[in-house]
């Protein structure tokens, strides 16, 4: 049976200082990849403890 929803989430996830993300973010949202907004707000990596943003983007299943 087809699933109900098409589509599948996928997550790209930054880490890095504040700036390097912003820069990041800021670059993709230029190749029109997402808008800033999209990101999360900073927290901390549970492995790391360094701080990332996380980035779901919505794609259709082959």
């Amino acid at each position: 049976p087809e699933p109900a929803d098409p589509r599948e989430p996928v997550r790209v996830i930054l880490i890095g200082t504040a700036t390097g993300m912003e820069l990041v973010i800021a670059h993709l949202h230029q190749l029109g990849f997402a808008e800033p907004r999209a990101w999360s707000k900073p927290q901390l990596d549970p492995n790391t403890g360094q701080p990332m943003r996380i980035l779901t983007k919505w794609i259709h299943r082959l």
